[in-house]
């Protein structure tokens, strides 16, 4: 039936099915057997003009309700109703009875209706907990008094969440009445505005949720990260304020209604757009615009903005039915008509089985669970027996693990038939093997970690781009732009941060991106990533920058530009919120002696590099003052200091070293700095965008040139393609010189791609950087240069894995991140492999 979905998509909708519904479904033909009760039920005697409903009530423990974050949501464990009752309304007829200790009911009732179940919980207040069941349940005449089995009834804790609406420039007699507002994630929660802008959702399951309020002629607004818990109320902050809709828009109105015709209340219906980049910057982030049916099972979307749509229809307990396509334009509404949705009942069933090692011994207290995890994880007794009670219809993979043992996964499909039972056959756990690749699942889910240990503290990041299942991996996006990225931990579990380094375009400006033209991609899946911008990032952003500056004699006038400039360009990195390490690295020609002490002394930098100091904080809050006249100053540092000392140095002929001082640093280079600093590298730091600003008058030495070591290997293409593979970019500030003779390039091609000949190699495809042009004899201004502005559109990009080893138990092993970006025309993509 309805419930036979694919595995990819019941991790939504089945999870909602158990999270999101309150639900007891009309049974197909007339049961004496039914299912999913117990003997005392069973034991209800049913005169003859009189039919039963029964069935089972359950209540979420342990703040129950749900918890929705990351792409998924999760329904805590429930556990069966103690105490209270259920009636069952219909046709003027009431029939009240109590819950048993196990959670069951029976009632006996007047055949020829229909009837509404609500049953009634102690909340341990001195309070009750009702929940009504949406679908109305259906007593036959029949010959033989019919029995029909309810699905379960969920009572939960819940809350509200009530705010105030105000509309932005409104004109003459224009309120807030009648706004819609919803929570997102296809439920059925949904409230309308009063005169004065108050609403009220009631009913809200404790969780974390996304609030959504959407009027026609006003741009949509969401507010995330709603907190409710149980019998209070969740007040918003501040009101929300919807400003006119300026951009067009399209409308789309329709109906959801049983097979027989009638309403269907609370059903989704959510709108794909097909072509995301298409979407102006306001849409960016609601990949789906979503509509909720009335009690007339009418529906209204009139915000969309215009283009090619795929419309899915949802309701829990009927049949999902297939997608259609449309075509919206600005304009009067468009009426998609009726959709007509066939229920379902859903019975549930049971896996049980049996774990032996490979000797064939019982393993004593293995653990069953499943995924995705739609009940409790189960212990094994001394027998290695276990049984998953309460399954719903569908296709899961079950894990069976125990302590040193090779963890097992096995496919088993739970049948929508009464009293289904999937007796497995014994399962054999291999002993003391290592744990590899094998044991993860082909649509991986959270392992040993606990779903909730995961998303509490994720809590920050919603689905906004890849929550739609069947959002495909992108493909390949070659082009103009060149993006780089660098990827760390973060100490909140399986939560990974991929940094996006800002990126340049073909004319050599700085390209600003939205939440809307960046994907990011794991191990082939799309992610819901949180994007955030590098001065709204709260300098979380890591950036090391190392300036790599010629010092021979014709670098005099850049030099005092640099040492005027440098502490105001740091100043800038710090005023956008960039958490800044800098370093420097001044290089020759030719040198003797090895001045700057460089490890090994045989290093091919030994000959370029003058003085270098590691990179180093260069500012914090604690080192920051405000004078008099109100300015930030930087303190003085090691760095600072070594800059100030930079004079013109030898040199007086061309090329220059600047190759082999650029892969001396990073390669993470060992010498004696000039302060005296002894440092065990040139300081790196994991994660951090790693960034080159390399300064020259004159070309560079190539391999095998006059005054540079042989044992160089470094061209301009060569070096460029390994920072690039590295992730690093170089922002050149040179002349538009081209090699001069057989073993000179030009600096130009570390930055950017340069088809005619920039070297002995040819052409080179560069790092991604820009190049500033320097004209020989004046000062270099650092302030004008765009790499402050480059710096500060980086983006963070952060999203929970699935995969990690903290989700899944297994140890770290290697990811593939894939880093999509489509900015209009342009268009450009980097992979990453990571370990975590």
């Amino acid at each position: 039936g309805g419930f036979a979905l694919r595995f990819k998509n019941l991790r939504r909708s089945l999870l909602l099915t158990l999270a999101l519904s309150v639900a007891a479904c009309q049974g197909g033909a007339p049961s004496q057997t039914g299912g999913n009760t117990t003997a005392a039920a069973a034991n209800v005697a049913v005169p003859k003009g009189s039919g039963m409903i029964r069935g089972t009530v359950s209540v979420d423990q342990a703040g129950g309700g749900l918890i929705s974050a990351g792409g998924r949501n999760y329904s805590l464990k429930q556990a069966p109703a103690s105490g209270g009752s259920v009636a069952a309304r219909g046709d003027g007829a009431t029939v009240e009875g109590p819950i048993g200790p196990d959670g069951s009911f029976a009632l006996v009732v007047p055949e020829g209706a229909d009837y509404t179940l609500e049953a009634a919980v102690p909340d341990g207040k001195g309070g009750v907990t009702k929940v009504v069941s949406p679908t109305p349940i259906s007593i036959p005449v029949a010959e033989e008094p019919p029995i029909v089995d309810a699905v379960s009834l969920v009572t939960r804790r819940t809350g509200s969440i009530q705010g105030l609406i105000e509309l932005k420039d409104a004109k003459e007699g224009e309120d807030p009445e009648g706004v819609d507002v919803f929570l997102s994630g296809g439920t059925s929660v949904v409230g309308k505005a009063g005169k004065t802008g108050r609403f009220a959702l009631t009913n809200v399951a404790e969780g974390t949720w996304n609030v959504v309020v959407s009027t026609p002629g006003y741009k949509r607004q969401v507010v995330k990260g709603v907190v409710v818990k149980a019998g209070r109320p969740a007040m918003l902050d501040a009101p929300v304020v919807l400003e006119r809709e300026t951009a067009p828009r399209a409308g789309v109105t329709g109906s959801v209604q049983t097979s027989d015709g009638s309403a269907i209340l609370g059903a989704t219906v959510s709108f794909y757009p097909k072509d995301r980049a298409a979407l102006g910057a306001d849409d960016v982030g609601l990949d789906n615009f979503t509509a909720i049916t009335n009690d007339e099972g009418r529906y209204e979307m009139l915000n969309l903005p215009p283009g090619e749509y795929s419309v899915q229809v949802y309701r829990a307990f009927y049949k999902l039915p297939p997608r259609r396509s449309i075509t919206v334009a600005a304009g009067a509404p468009q009426d998609l008509g009726v959709t007509r949705l066939a229920s379902t009942v859903a019975f549930f069933g049971k896996v049980s089985g049996q774990v032996k090692d490979e000797a064939g011994n019982p393993v004593d207290g293995a653990v069953a669970q499943l995924d995705p995890p739609v009940t409790d994880q189960q212990f094994g007794d001394a027998a290695g027996k276990f049984t998953l009670d309460r399954i719903l219809p569908g296709e899961y993979n079950l894990t069976i693990s125990a302590g040193g043992f090779k963890p097992v996964i096995v496919p088993v499909v739970v049948d929508n038939k009464a009293n289904f039972v999937l007796n497995l056959p014994p399962q054999v756990l291999p002993a003391n093997k290592p744990l590899n690749d094998e044991a993860l699942p082909s649509e991986p889910g959270i392992g040993v970690v606990s779903p909730d240990d995961i998303i509490g503290p994720n809590s920050d990041i919603y689905t906004e781009v890849g929550e739609d299942p069947a959002v495909e991996t992108p493909a390949p996006a070659s082009g103009a732009l060149n993006p780089t990225i660098t990827y760390s931990d973060d100490e909140r579990p399986a939560r990974v941060v991929v940094t996006l380094s800002g990126l340049v375009g073909p004319d050599g400006n700085p390209v600003e991106l939205d939440s809307g033209e960046v994907t990011v991609v794991e191990d082939g899946k799309v992610k819901a990533a949180k994007f955030t911008e590098a001065e709204k990032s709260g300098r979380s952003l890591p950036v090391d920058v190392a300036f790599i500056i010629d010092v021979t004699g014709s670098m005099g006038s850049a030099l005092q530009g640099v040492k005027k400039s440098a502490l105001k360009f740091v100043e800038s990195l710090y005023a956008r919120n960039i958490d800044a390490q800098v370093g420097a690295v001044a290089y020759s020609d030719g040198l003797e002696g090895n001045p700057a002490g460089l490890i090994p002394a045989n290093d091919p930098g030994a000959l370029t590099v003058w003085g270098f100091e590691y990179l180093t904080p260069f500012a914090d809050d604690d080192g920051l003052v405000k004078p008099p006249s109100g300015e930030r100053t930087l303190r003085a540092n090691r760095v600072t200091n070594f800059l100030s000392l930079l004079t013109p140095n030898g040199g007086m002929d061309i090329p220059e070293g600047m190759l082999d001082s650029i892969w001396w640093a990073h390669n993470n280079g060992k010498g004696a700095s000039k302060s005296g600093a002894s440092e065990a590298t040139f300081g790196w730091r994991a994660g951090a965008q790693r960034v080159y600003v390399a300064m020259t008058d004159a070309p560079v030495w190539e391999q095998g040139g006059a005054e540079i070591s042989p044992a160089s290997t470094w061209t301009v293409p060569k070096l460029a393609e390994r920072l690039r593979a590295d992730n690093a970019v170089v922002h050149v500030v040179a002349p538009d010189i081209k090699g001069l003779g057989a073993n000179s390039g030009s600096a130009r091609g570390l930055a950017q791609p340069l088809a005619e000949a920039s070297s002995r190699d040819g052409a080179s495809e560069g790092t991604g950087g820009t190049w500033t042009p320097l004209l020989i004899g004046s000062e270099m201004d650092l302030t004008t240069l765009p790499v402050a502005k480059i710096l500060g559109n980086s983006i963070k990009l952060e999203f929970i894995s699935y995969v990690s080893a903290e989700a899944t138990g297994q140890p770290p092993r290697e990811h593939q991140l894939r880093v999509i970006v489509r900015k209009g025309e342009l268009q450009g993509e980097t992979t990453l492999t990571a370990v975590y």
